[in-house]
């Protein structure tokens, strides 16, 4: 069984069933039940690209077509803008 870490009873060490350390390509499995196809996710950023009337260009929607098709488990958006009046 996993070792918790800190106080907090849901989090564990990352080992799998037999014991052995877990991999950054091994899937995981979140507690809301998603399973992510490995472990490496993006950090949100704020990247800075929309136009200065908070437009999304086109080099906005390259950089999260590849970011897409990373591989990466995870990807977490930085400060995405639906309405300037909610900033």
């Amino acid at each position: 069984m996993d070792k918790p870490l800190g106080n907090h009873p849901r989090q564990s060490t990352a080992t799998l069933e037999n014991n052995v350390p877990a991999s950054l390509s091994d899937p995981l499995n979140l507690p809301c039940g998603v399973t992510l196809a490995n472990r490496i996710a993006k950090a949100a950023m704020t990247e800075g690209l929309a136009t200065i009337e908070g437009v999304t260009t086109d080099r906005n929607v390259r950089l999260y077509e590849r970011w897409g098709k990373s591989g990466a488990g995870m990807l977490l958006t930085g400060n995405v803008l639906i309405d300037h009046r909610f900033l």
